[in-house]
C-alpha cells in the first residue's frame, strides 16, 4: 500500500511538472523570434518574396515585375540556388539568373536583423535591392559590353509564417 501511495504521489508531482512545462513551452512559443518571411516592393514595381524556410523545408526567393500585362517572373530559386551572407546586423540574400549568350543577372537584397515579439508581429523597414547585369557571350567580351548596376529602394515587411 505504501508503494502505491508513493507511486501516486510521484505521478501527481510529475503531472504538475508536465503542466508547468506545457505552460513554459507555450510562453516560449510566443516570444522573440526572427522573421522567416520577407516581402519587398520597389517604386518601379519589382516584388521580392524571400522565405528562410518553406513547406518543402528549404528557403525560397521569388522576384517578379508587375507590368500592365500582369506579373512577370524575373527569378525563382530555392535551396542551394540562394546565397546568404550573414553579418552582425544584417544579411545579404542573393540569387543569380543566367541567360546563355546574353547576360548573368544577380539580385541582392539587404535584410536588417529583426526580432519579432510574437508570432503574429510584423516589422516594416526600408532597404535596397541591387541588380547587377553582366553581359555574356560565347565569343567573349564585345566592345561596349559593360556591367550595369541598378540600386533600388524598397519598402519591406518582415513576418513569421507557419509552414
Amino acid at each position: 500500500m505504501k508503494s502505491t501511495l508513493t507511486l501516486l504521489a510521484t505521478l501527481s508531482v510529475l503531472g504538475a511538472c508536465g503542466a508547468e512545462l506545457k505552460e513554459d513551452a507555450a510562453a516560449i512559443k510566443d516570444t522573440e523570434r526572427e522573421p522567416n518571411l520577407y516581402e519587398c516592393t520597389t517604386e518601379d514595381r519589382l516584388v521580392l518574396r524571400y522565405t528562410t524556410t518553406s513547406i518543402a523545408g528549404e528557403p525560397q526567393f521569388e522576384l517578379s515585375s508587375t507590368t500592365e500585362h500582369g506579373p512577370q517572373s524575373l527569378a525563382s530559386k530555392a535551396g542551394a540556388g540562394i546565397a546568404v551572407a550573414r553579418q552582425d546586423d544584417k544579411q545579404l540574400v542573393s540569387v543569380e539568373q543566367y541567360v546563355p549568350d546574353l547576360s548573368t543577372t544577380t539580385w541582392t537584397v539587404e535584410l536588417p536583423k529583426i526580432t519579432l515579439t510574437s508570432s503574429s508581429d510584423k516589422a516594416s523597414f526600408d532597404t535596397t535591392v541591387t541588380e547587377v547585369i553582366v553581359p555574356t557571350s560565347i565569343a567573349g567580351p564585345q566592345p561596349g559590353d559593360e556591367t550595369v548596376t541598378n540600386v533600388r529602394q524598397a519598402k519591406c515587411v518582415a513576418a513569421f509564417a507557419a509552414f
